[in-house]
């Protein structure tokens, strides 16, 4: 991506297990006051709820754009993930409602992560 001109002024891991540390909503709200960041690239993942809260935080409080890129989509339903983190519950934590709660609330959202560069310059 630096070829692209696109570059990395911070970068947070987080953990998908059921005790957590830092969130994507704590995430974004540093991200959105940090005035160095102009754009943010949040990467999340098949089961839990996390991504569905964050997409609605970007609904209400942010003002910088924010693109997704969602792995697991090929996810075999039904079967459990490799941590403690990775659930579905009532049909929340499934790939296809962390693209629509993303979609429906103006975030680009790609699933493969070649596709990462385009969407963050578009």
């Amino acid at each position: 991506m630096k070829s692209r001109g696109i570059g990395v002024s911070t970068c947070i891991g987080i953990g998908g297990d059921i005790v957590q540390g830092t969130t994507f909503v704590e995430a974004l709200e540093l991200f959105e006051t940090d005035p160095y960041t102009e754009r943010i690239l949040l990467i999340g993942e098949v089961g839990g709820l996390e991504e569905e809260r964050a997409a609605s935080y970007v609904a209400y409080k942010m003002t910088k754009p924010v693109t997704a890129l969602l792995v697991g989509k090929t996810a075999p339903q039904g079967k459990k993930m490799g941590h403690s983190g990775a659930f579905i519950e009532a049909g929340i934590g499934g790939i296809d409602s962390k693209i629509e709660a993303f979609e429906s609330v103006g975030v680009r959202v790609v699933t493969d992560i070649k596709e990462v560069p385009d969407a963050l310059q578009g």
